[in-house]
């Protein structure tokens, strides 16, 4: 793929067009999945601590459900986007596609709206709880560590924007951040969803992050 090279330094010929569509087609197919995955682990941590709140069980059920449909459909859509599959790569073939602006505006947007819903979560559960506000805000924070992929999928739409309508023209788009920014967003969310156990790794090395809880 060359990313990170200037376009002056890729040598002529270096890139196979077909292929790079290949590789671009098997990362967007798995793509939310992956997220789809991550968020519905971190549901089900927030299920575990067994809220007696009612509204809160239906609101985690709700978002667990939404974003469980959501990662079933958007592969299948993405997968079978084109007619033929094929023709995703292959853009010489007879066949249609569906609009992709149209796709990526709506996925990023409906994985935006699941972000900020499993985001608000931890606040929700953990703020009417008894304990000390130094205490409190210490695992609210960990437990939002989503705001980051939050930020991240905010800033791919906007490039996404910027793309698909031509607003900004980048000759050299293979040494920018924009390739690599769904792997960025895949991995802070993988960080994310582990907030409280990175909580408990910095427990054991600095005393500021250390509780009741963390062994000495």
């Amino acid at each position: 793929s060359w990313y990170g090279y200037h376009y002056y330094d890729i040598p002529p010929g270096a890139v196979d067009p077909t292929e790079y569509q290949k590789w671009g087609f098997a990362n967007a197919v798995v793509y939310n999945p992956i997220l789809g995955l991550i968020k519905a682990s971190f549901v089900i941590t927030l299920l575990k601590l067994r809220s007696p709140n009612r509204r809160i069980n239906i609101a985690l059920w709700s978002i667990f459900s939404a974003n469980a449909l959501f990662t079933i459909a958007a592969p299948l859509v993405c997968a079978f986007q084109c007619r033929p599959v094929s023709k995703f790569w292959d853009k010489t073939q007879p066949g249609t596609c569906i609009d992709p602006a149209n796709y990526t505006y709506g996925t990023i947007s409906v994985v935006l709206i699941t972000d900020v819903a499993v985001v608000a979560m931890p606040t929700w559960i953990l703020h009417n709880l008894r304990m000390p506000f130094r205490k409190k805000a210490m695992y609210i924070s960990f437990l939002s560590f989503g705001l980051a992929v939050t930020g991240i999928g905010a800033y791919r739409l906007y490039v996404f924007v910027n793309l698909f309508t031509n607003r900004i023209h980048d000759p050299d788009a293979s040494y920018g951040v924009r390739q690599g920014l769904s792997n960025v967003e895949v991995s802070l969310a993988s960080i994310g969803a582990c907030g409280g156990t990175v909580k408990w790794l910095l427990g054991r090395c600095i005393p500021v992050f250390r509780d009741e809880e963390t062994p000495r």
